[in-house]
C-alpha cells in the first residue's frame, strides 16, 4: 500500500475514512482498499507509530480525482 504517513494542512481538513469513501462511490470497503493498494487511489495512514490496525483516510480531493479520470475514460 502506498500511503503517505502524514496529510498535508491542505487534505487535514478533508479526509473520509474507507466506509465513507465506499458509500460515495457506491463500492464495497474491500474495493476501496484495493485501489488504494493497487496505487490507483491515493490515501494516508493516520494510526500512530506501532499501531496494530492501519487507519486509512482519504482525501475527498482524491476521490474526485479518481472520479473525474474514471467518468473521463
Amino acid at each position: 500500500m502506498e500511503t503517505d504517513s502524514r496529510p498535508t494542512a491542505e487534505a487535514q481538513g478533508a479526509l473520509v475514512d474507507r466506509k465513507t469513501a465506499a458509500r460515495l462511490l457506491g463500492v464495497s470497503k474491500m474495493h476501496i482498499s484495493n485501489l488504494i493498494d493497487t496505487g490507483q487511489l491515493r490515501a494516508f495512514d493516520v494510526a500512530g507509530s506501532g499501531a496494530r490496525y492501519r487507519q486509512v483516510r482519504i482525501p475527498l480531493s482524491e476521490l474526485k480525482k479518481f472520479l473525474s479520470t474514471r467518468l473521463l475514460t
